[in-house]
Formats: C-alpha cells, structure tokens, sequence
C-alpha cells in the first residue's frame, strides 16, 4: 500500500498533496475564512504511529489558530516525519511541548488518560499505540465537511480498515456520520466506542461511558504490561 504523504512536495511554502490540490483549492473558493483550509501547513491525517497502534481516536480536520503558524516552523521536522505513519505521536514528543497541538493534547484529549497510567511511561506507553486519525487532513479553523473525497483520503481510510482488522480499539470523537460512511467496517467493529459530547473530546470515564474508558485502558494498560511487565 503506497503512502502517497511520502510524495508530497512543498512549492514555496504551499504543503498540498498534488492530487488533492484542485479540490482543495476550489473548496477555499466557496467557503468562509473560518473554514478555508490552510495550504502552507503541513497536512496532518494522523498525529502516532497509524501502521501499529493499537487504539484510533477519530476525529475531524486539526484545527487553526493564530499561535500554530510559529508552532508549525519550530515542528516541521517532526510533522514530515509523522507523515510515514511509524512515529509514536508527535504531540507527545519533549520538541513538542508547549506548542498549542501538544497543550490541547495533554490537557484536553488526553488528560485523563495520561493520569490513569502508571508510572513516568505512561507517555512512551501512549504515544507508541494511540494515533489520532483525522477525517481529512488539511487545517482549519472550523470544521467543515469537504462534499467529496479527496484522493488523499483513500489512503488513511484504508489504514483504518487495516487497525479494524487487526483489532484495534477504535472511539470516534467526531465526525461520526462522514467515517462511518467512509469505512463501513465501523459498523461491524466491536471495539467501537464514541465520546458522548462532539465539542468535549476529553477521553475519560464520564465522556466514553463505563464500556468505552475500560476498553481504553484496558487496551493500554496491555500495552503497558507488554512492554514493562508487572
């Protein structure tokens, strides 16, 4: 399965896939700046190691603020290597810390889950199985759904049939009607848990539910006892 991210080629400071470019751009056209896509950051289908981990955490488009354009110079080594999929999750990274992706990681998506886990591995343990898997992969300030599928897609849709085959934990935070039409194997995976609210995406007991935050952590925990015993 070719990984088309490795082809991409910046022009200038324009970081968009080749193929995705005339959409991308004809979108821009039609739309409101706060959703415009942003065509000088470098795109982000996944932040972890999407060929490997062992819970997907879907979510939308990442997202844009005025504090990300120097965050994206400082990190542009570790969001081009992210692209091949083998990196443990870049947000998690000490190069990261401080950045507003990795802020919004640790405080809010990931919080509760960074807490739960044992020891000072809790990080190495997370950011080795969990990938946060974005619908699609182009930045913006507020999400708004692109009315076709751009050819980028296919690739991480198929890496996510991939993660559901092997058996890995999926939780869908948002955007759950466009995935699910996207990768109809959401249907029939049993370890598919979603966040109760779409503007709250904290991964926690209360916000997955009793079912979900034991799936979570049981999953990790696993990992965890793989890697250190005990």
């Amino acid at each position: 399965m070719h990984n088309p991210w490795l082809d991409l080629q910046p022009i200038g400071d324009r970081l968009v896939h080749l193929d995705d470019a005339a959409y991308v751009d004809a979108f821009n056209e039609v739309v409101g700046p706060e959703h415009r896509l942003v065509t000088s950051a470098w795109p982000q289908p996944w932040a972890g190691p999407i060929n490997t981990a062992r819970v997907l955490i879907l979510a939308a488009n990442p997202g844009w603020s005025a504090d990300d354009e120097h965050a994206e110079r400082q990190l542009a080594p570790l969001l081009e290597e992210n692209l091949t999929g083998d990196r443990p999750m870049f947000w998690l990274d000490p190069a990261a810390a401080g950045s507003p992706g990795s802020r919004w990681v640790r405080s809010r998506l990931l919080r509760s889950v960074l807490a739960e886990l044992p020891d000072d591995a809790a990080e190495n343990v997370v950011a080795g199985s969990v990938c946060l898997v974005e619908f699609h992969p182009y930045h913006a300030t507020k999400w708004k759904p692109i009315p076709i599928t751009l050819p980028s897609q296919q690739h991480t849709f198929s890496l996510v049939r991939a993660r559901i085959a092997d058996g890995a934990t999926v939780i869908v935070t948002r955007a759950r009607r466009e995935w699910t039409v996207a990768v109809p194997e959401l249907l029939r995976c049993d370890q598919l848990f979603a966040t109760r609210s779409v503007q709250n995406v904290h991964l926690s007991a209360r916000n997955l539910g009793p079912n979900g935050w034991e799936a979570l952590m049981g999953r990790l925990h696993a990992v965890h006892r793989s890697y250190f015993g005990g």
